[in-house]
């Protein structure tokens, strides 16, 4: 028992020297004093940030992870999962005060879609015009549309009722045909304009690509949001042809999410 108590420090002391750097337990190389990058504070901040703080005229100012700019959260590590993780919080806050509303029995299925999506749907997709979502981003916002949906429409967990059959009673789009439509529709806006803000369509930005495959531009959406619903010779500039051709393709079936087994078997 001695003998144990003896070892015991010892080897707690390798385990957290160990986890300080990777958080795998056991030595890292053949060197013992071997201390990773990180612990050095050589390496990359884990958020995405290129550095933690920048010389500003002798000033030493912190570079910010994420802030909050017009409602949308932006982050260093560029795409918009911290966005979506705000914005369905949010979501739910509205959605937890307008409940005694959307379950009241005196309170038609229509008019609590009417509801759902002016109320909740617009907390949840605020600034989702500028989003690049990825697969999982996608999965995140279905997952929490349906769980209010189903909520408010009394769907146990045990009911076998498709989403499809309760967004046609509420009468409002799938979540991802939301944000397509959004997403067009300032595309149009965009194209439109004679700013600069047209101009950031056109911007090069020179950097260097990474090892693997990069993430999808907001650009490359746009493009395989008008193959999708048919809308390449479509002319942005022309502002009601737009409006209506976006508003006609957004009446379609709900479009299944990348990686889904439904979108693999299309």
């Amino acid at each position: 028992m001695g003998h144990m108590v003896k070892i015991a420090p010892k080897l707690l002391n390798n385990n957290l020297s160990a986890q300080n750097c990777s958080g795998i337990i056991g030595r890292l190389t053949d060197n013992p004093l071997y201390v990773c990058p990180r612990c050095n504070g050589r390496a990359r901040p884990i958020d995405g940030r290129p550095f933690t703080q920048v010389d500003v005229d002798g000033a030493m100012l912190d570079v910010e992870a994420s802030f909050c700019y017009l409602g949308d959260m932006l982050c260093a590590g560029g795409g918009c999962e911290l966005a979506i993780i705000t914005r369905c919080c949010t979501a739910w806050g509205k959605f937890k005060k307008l409940l005694p509303l959307l379950t009241s029995k005196h309170v038609t299925l229509k008019t609590r879609g009417k509801i759902f999506n002016t109320c909740i749907r617009s907390a949840l997709l605020h600034g989702s015009e500028t989003w690049a979502p990825a697969a999982p981003d996608l999965q995140r916002l279905r997952r929490n549309d349906r769980a209010m949906i189903r909520w408010f429409c009394g769907v146990k967990p045990d009911d076998e009722i498709p989403i499809e059959s309760l967004l046609d009673r509420l009468g409002i789009q799938e979540v991802t045909e939301a944000v397509r439509t959004r997403r067009l529709r300032w595309f149009g806006h965009v194209t439109r304009a004679t700013s600069c803000i047209n101009d950031t369509l056109s911007l090069s930005v020179p950097c260097v690509r990474g090892r693997g495959r990069p993430r999808k531009t907001w650009s490359e959406c746009v493009r395989s949001d008008r193959r999708s619903w048919n809308l390449d010779r479509t002319d942005p500039h022309n502002r009601t042809e737009w409006r209506l051709g976006v508003k006609n393709a957004g009446r379609l079936l709900p479009t299944p999410v990348p990686g889904t087994p439904a979108a693999d078997d299309k």
